[in-house]
């Protein structure tokens, strides 16, 4: 089954009340009286909301707008791109989409001013990558190829989509709602991301960090598969 995506992951698994967990239609209603209901996810949720009803992957329609226009789509389009691509059995496609959303989110996580990103960050990768890392370990000259390809079109392709979609996954929105919720407004005057003007170092040492550890994991698994 393809993995849900259409509100953020932390939210709902954080935002419950007497153990049972809010609808995503709640949620939305409630991010609306937040500061941060100006953060532009509403692309994001159609793409991942029709990629979700579809059954497998076409070459026509959202994936072939996608692969047209990769830069307009925030990194949880592409995390749920490449679930259903591995459900289709295109794996080295899975592959290239998880490692370059993987990438994207990083760096939108790198310059976010809330710090908890990172845990939602390591809950995505888990949940998106289980069998897709599986793939990978398998298949190491695939692997490294797909991963110079990544840190190639992360170069290549603008980010012109909100990034701070990754704000809405973080512990800062969460107090924010449950405020909300109990019809209070949270004063929260820290901004959303780093200056504008640090995001180009911020960007090169999140590709490389990235590249360095994608090499120590390539190395890592052909040590445990031994010698052919």
């Amino acid at each position: 089954m393809a993995a849900k995506f259409v509100m953020p992951i932390v939210l709902a698994l954080l935002l419950t009340s007497g153990g049972s967990r809010a609808s995503a239609l709640d949620l939305q209603d409630l991010i609306r009286e937040t500061p941060y209901a100006d953060i532009d996810v509403q692309l994001q949720n159609r793409a991942v909301d029709e990629l979700r009803k579809e059954k497998g992957i076409r070459p026509e329609g959202l994936f072939k707008h996608i692969l047209a226009h990769p830069d307009i789509y925030s990194p949880a389009v592409m995390f749920v791109l490449s679930d259903k691509l591995y459900e289709s059995d295109r794996r080295t496609e899975a592959m290239f989409w998880f490692y370059a959303a993987l990438l994207r989110a990083q760096y939108d996580a790198n310059r976010c001013t809330d710090e908890s990103v990172h845990a939602a960050l390591k809950i995505m990768a888990t949940k998106f990558g289980g069998n897709i890392e599986q793939y990978a370990r398998e298949q190491l000259p695939t692997f490294r190829q797909i991963i110079a390809h990544v840190t190639q079109f992360e170069y290549d392709t603008p980010h012109n989509y909100d990034h701070r979609w990754i704000n809405l996954h973080g512990m800062r929105t969460a107090r924010a709602v449950k405020a909300a919720q109990n019809g209070m407004s949270l004063r929260d005057d820290q901004p959303f991301s780093l200056p504008a003007e640090d995001w180009p170092k911020i960007h090169r040492e999140t590709v490389e960090a990235f590249r360095q550890e994608m090499e120590q994991r390539s190395r890592m698994w052909a040590q445990e598969q031994g010698p052919r």
